[in-house]
Formats: C-alpha cells, sequence, structure tokens
C-alpha cells in the first residue's frame, strides 16, 4: 500500500473510531457548533482520499464520500455503542463532503506536472510560514466580513457567523496563495505559459460559480428529500451555518476553477 493510501485509510479510521466513540460529548463553545465540527470533519476527510488517488473524478469522490457520511451516521444507532443518528448530523456530514468535492474539483485534472510543483513548492523554507499568515490573515477578514453580513442577511448569530468567517476566510485565503506559489513554481519548471484575456477570465469564473453553487444546493436538498426531512423540525443554527458554508464553498472553487482553467491547455 502507497504512503498516500495508508493516510485516507487511517484518516477513515480515526474519524469513524472518533465518530462511534460510546457517549463521547464535546464541550461546545458556540451554539450548534456541533455541525460545524461534523461539516469541517468530513471536507477536510476528502483531502486523503482524493490525494490517494481512489477515485478519477470530482464526482465519483462526491458519491463516495456521500454514502460513507450516511453509512457512518447509520451506524452510529447501533444499540450497543450507545450513540445517535440524527438526519440534521448527516446534513451537515453531507455539506462537508460537498465542501471538500468542491475543492477537489477546482484541482481537477491534476498531472505529474503538478504534483511535481507541489512537491518542489512545499520544500520551499518559507512556503508553510507564508501558508499559516495567509491562513491567519484570511480568517481574520473573513470573520470581519461574515459579521457585517450574515446576521441580517440570513438570521445566523453573531458566533456562527464569526466561525463562518474564520473558516472560510482562512480556506480561501490557503487556497489563494497556494495557486499563487504554485503557478511560479510551474513557471520555474515550464516558463511558456498561455494568456487568456481578462474578460474571458471573468465570464467563465462567474458562470462556473453559479453553477458550482446551484449543483451545491441542488446536493443537499436531494439529499434532505432522500431522507423525508420533516419540514416542521426547526432547521438548527449550526445546521444553517453549515449550508451557507458549504454551498459558498462551492461557489467559489468552482468559480475559480472556471478562472483558472479557461484558455489553458488540458
Amino acid at each position: 500500500m502507497s504512503t498516500r493510501s495508508s493516510i485516507a485509510v487511517w484518516s477513515l479510521i480515526v474519524v469513524f473510531v472518533l465518530t462511534h466513540w460510546p457517549r463521547l460529548e464535546l464541550p461546545l463553545v458556540l451554539e450548534g457548533s456541533d455541525k460545524i465540527i461534523h461539516m469541517t470533519v468530513f471536507g477536510l476527510l476528502c483531502a486523503p482520499i482524493w490525494w490517494a488517488r481512489w477515485f478519477k473524478t470530482p464526482w465519483e469522490l462526491l458519491a463516495a464520500a456521500m454514502a460513507w457520511a450516511a453509512f457512518d451516521e447509520w451506524t452510529q444507532s447501533i444499540p450497543f455503542i450507545h450513540r445517535s443518528a440524527t438526519k440534521e448530523d448527516f446534513l451537515a456530514n453531507a455539506c462537508g463532503v460537498v465542501a471538500g468535492a468542491s475543492v477537489a474539483f477546482l484541482n481537477w485534472p491534476s498531472n505529474s506536472e503538478d504534483d511535481e510543483a507541489s512537491v518542489r513548492l512545499l520544500a520551499k523554507p518559507n512556503a508553510i510560514p507564508a501558508l499559516l499568515s495567509a491562513g491567519s490573515l484570511g480568517s481574520l477578514v473573513g470573520a470581519f466580513l461574515s459579521v457585517a453580513s450574515l446576521p441580517r442577511a440570513l438570521g445566523i448569530t453573531i458566533p456562527q457567523s464569526v466561525l463562518i468567517g474564520i473558516v472560510l476566510g482562512g480556506c480561501t485565503a490557503l487556497q489563494i496563495i497556494w495557486w499563487k506559489g504554485l503557478q511560479r513554481t510551474r513557471l520555474e519548471l515550464s516558463p511558456a505559459v498561455p494568456t487568456t484575456p481578462f474578460s474571458e477570465r471573468i465570464t467563465s469564473g462567474t458562470s462556473s460559480a453559479l453553477m458550482g453553487g446551484t449543483i451545491g444546493a441542488l446536493v443537499l436538498v436531494g439529499s434532505s428529500f432522500i431522507l423525508q426531512f420533516d419540514r416542521d423540525i426547526p432547521v438548527s443554527v449550526g445546521l444553517r451555518a453549515a449550508i451557507v458554508l458549504s454551498i459558498t464553498i462551492a461557489a467559489i472553487a468552482s468559480g475559480v476553477r472556471g478562472w483558472r482553467r479557461v484558455g489553458s491547455p488540458s
């Protein structure tokens, strides 16, 4: 088994053990933050699975990870485990899967040149400090913008808005600084890179963002219908925040992919 596959397998084992640990209760600082934790865990879980190259397309990753999320939640209903399976938890898991698959879609397709550029980029002494600095700055900016807009627009509490902003801002900044570094590293490996008019990139990025956000929303709506989610049950603040965050990540990832891929050689 390769190193990548080993990391993916151990990631699955660790998450499965934690989600099935008897009577495990986490201290929650914010109301509904358990749903954000569900989303974050299953979103991050997509990374080692995609890196292991078990699936050729993000759509395969989406289907497999969604099935795993459903299996993981369903098995928590086994009596002797002393856990409970809820529809809200599964939908929070699904939000994470949509976000994780969207990021995979953003970096798909990859090739040997991309792998070589990634390894060379991470080997640079200033790579990790730059990523950490960008993530921290992005989290601060994201938290500020979220507090200024989300509470009034969506009825989400200020603490939840801060949490959404930290995750979304940090992830966006990390991805941007990663692309910039990867682009420079690719230029070192292959200086001849075709250029594309700015207007075409804007058009492609905008249409891709709308498509990605729509697909993400449809996947979550489809999941709720499959589960026969009761409309009389109020959606918690945490789940609402996870849904907003998931669809936003899907839209941003698809939009940036459209921006990057237009005019690029296949």
